[in-house]
């Protein structure tokens, strides 16, 4: 299923945060995000228009086997996202690792969700 346009992703969460306020909703905690859906908390404040104090988290799924992990350390170095504590609006404070344990044969047999909130993370190369 292709991801929606930036314009829905954004209209999308105007509304979401609508119904929030209308539940007298004013800080929320949204885990596991991908950087489009985390620029997307912050094309709000961009155009001024957040009304919700966001903590969020970036999801990154290191999934099965070498070339999944690598995938995952590649999106990692990208920085694409980096740890935000300064934004009252959208503040970026922690990754959610998924980490799926495996039975002999490597079929999925549980989830697990992880969060590393340390202030720098350092991916030894050597």
């Amino acid at each position: 299923m292709p991801s929606p346009p930036e314009r829905l992703l954004h209209e999308a969460l105007l509304r979401v945060e609508r119904a929030y306020n209308a539940a007298g909703i004013t800080s929320v905690i949204d885990p596991g995000l991908s950087p489009r859906e985390i620029g997307a908390y912050r094309s709000l404040i961009t155009v001024g228009q957040p009304t919700v104090h966001a903590s969020l988290m970036w999801r990154l799924n290191p999934g099965f086997g070498d070339q999944a992990l690598q995938s995952a350390l590649d999106e990692l170095r990208s920085a694409q996202i980096h740890r935000d504590l300064d934004d009252p609006w959208a503040r970026t404070l922690a990754i959610k690792l998924g980490a799926r344990a495996a039975d002999p044969g490597g079929r999925p047999t549980s989830v697990r969700s992880l969060t590393a909130t340390s202030p720098c993370i350092v991916i030894d190369n050597g």
